[in-house]
């Protein structure tokens, strides 16, 4: 699932690094900042908001009447108003008319802000899967039964058929030891069983990768990795067929940032969507790869020329077993172009990033307009590592009142905010911004 397309709208920003910041710390976000004017122009925008927030305090408007407005424009958005001072009858009455789903009230408090975003966020990705819930019933297919069928048959893939394999490989490799012994037609038969049971193993790895993935969370063999290098050390690995194919394979892409990560596990990703764009990009074609660094937050973005992908395929792709066009008309290969294979790739991809406790998502204009792939990772930080004051957007200092003064509670505010009421909260320390 791609980031949540979240847009706030205000005329004074600098008055809220603090929301800023908290809306940026969340990797499924990705955050626009409008002014009032400018949120006029998002009527003629092709990108969907998911996530509204709206300033109560607009120049020459009023925030609320501006979210009623964008909310008859983008009805499935979440609505959020900002900095409201107290719950008066037209915020009532929005909520009643479900122009308005949470309230975030002045002064500023960072609990209250973590619990509403959250339920903000959670309220827009129920709603996203239930759509897609809903296109697989359509299609005939139960999204949930079907994945469990996928892993019950990778497991059983993966047990059954590993012993047997390891056998034959064995046997081929003894043989292929004897050649002196062999007839010409022989030495060929055993070459072509070598090469099919190469490509058999290459499956079972796919199948030990997709459940090793799913065990990774909390692996001690996870480690302080730069994904810049290891993504340059697997991009080398691509240089020969590229050049063969005349494929143009370049960055620029930034080094240093660190993650915690499983360095086998994460190069088997960058692989996977390095081999998908070589093979789905025709002679002559370009791959482009990009690392942007946040301050959180390390994307890693695949860009290709190549075949492109359906708007309606790309929820899909990262399913197991699951493959673009006829299988039929596929041909086993790592690097030719539309060269098939099992359908893992993508899945394998999909559970090492989420067991890293990132993301992954997928876009492209179309078919023949070529395709982009980013995975987002939380930066790894050491204990004599402090995370960055700002990198990017610059952030306000700011001043934190009393720790022991208790936040000022508001009435309805549990059912307001989307949390519990401000009096379930321990005391915490509300920020005013300068």
């Amino acid at each position: 699932m791609k980031p949540l397309n979240t847009i706030f709208i205000s005329d004074y920003p600098d008055q809220h690094q603090g929301l800023v910041a908290l809306i940026e710390s969340e990797s499924v976000c990705s955050l626009s900042i409008l002014s009032g004017t400018e949120a006029n122009d998002l009527t003629s925008s092709k990108a969907t908001p998911d996530l509204l927030l709206c300033d109560s305090r607009l120049i020459g408007g009023d925030g609320l009447t501006l979210l009623g407005e964008l909310g008859e424009q983008f009805p499935d958005a979440v609505r959020l108003l900002v900095n409201a001072r107290e719950i008066d009858h037209r915020i009532a009455g929005a909520f009643q008319a479900a122009r308005l789903q949470f309230v975030l009230f002045a002064p500023f408090n960072l609990q209250l802000a973590t619990v509403t975003l959250g339920n903000a966020i959670r309220q827009r990705q129920n709603a996203l899967e239930e759509q897609r819930l809903r296109r697989s019933l359509r299609e005939g297919i139960c999204g949930t039964d079907l994945a469990t069928l996928r892993n019950s048959l990778v497991m059983v893939a993966n047990h059954e058929l590993r012993t047997p394999a390891t056998i034959i490989s064995s046997s081929l490799e003894l043989l292929a030891t004897q050649s002196q012994d062999l007839s010409p037609s022989q030495k060929k038969y055993i070459h072509s069983a070598r090469i099919g049971m190469q490509r058999l193993n290459h499956l079972l790895n796919h199948c030990n990768d997709l459940m090793a993935g799913r065990s990774l969370q909390g692996d001690e063999s996870c480690r302080p990795l730069d994904p810049g290098q290891l993504l340059r050390e697997k991009m080398d690995a691509f240089e020969g067929c590229c050049q063969e194919r005349h494929i143009s394979l370049n960055g620029p892409f930034g080094e240093g940032a660190e993650v915690l990560g499983n360095p086998h596990s994460l190069g088997q990703v960058f692989e996977n969507l390095l081999s998908n764009a070589v093979k789905y990009t025709p002679d002559g074609g370009k791959i482009t790869v990009r690392t942007t660094v946040g301050r959180k937050w390390i994307s890693i973005a695949v860009e290709d020329s190549g075949i492109g992908i359906a708007e309606k395929e790309l929820d899909n792709i990262f399913e197991s077993f699951y493959q673009l066009g006829d299988p039929r008309n596929h041909h086993s290969s790592g690097t030719a172009f539309k060269g098939g294979g099992p359908g893992l790739g993508l899945a394998v991809c999909r559970t090492v990033v989420e067991s890293h406790r990132g993301i992954i998502w997928a876009e492209s204009p179309g078919n023949d307009q070529g395709s982009t792939f980013t995975v987002r990772l939380p930066r790894y930080f050491s204990a004599k590592t402090a995370i960055p004051a700002s990198v990017g957007r610059p952030h306000k200092r700011y001043s934190v009142r009393d720790a022991n003064r208790p936040a000022r509670r508001r009435t309805l505010s549990e059912a307001f905010c989307g949390g519990s009421a401000l009096g379930d909260f321990p005391s915490h320390p509300a920020a005013s911004f300068m």
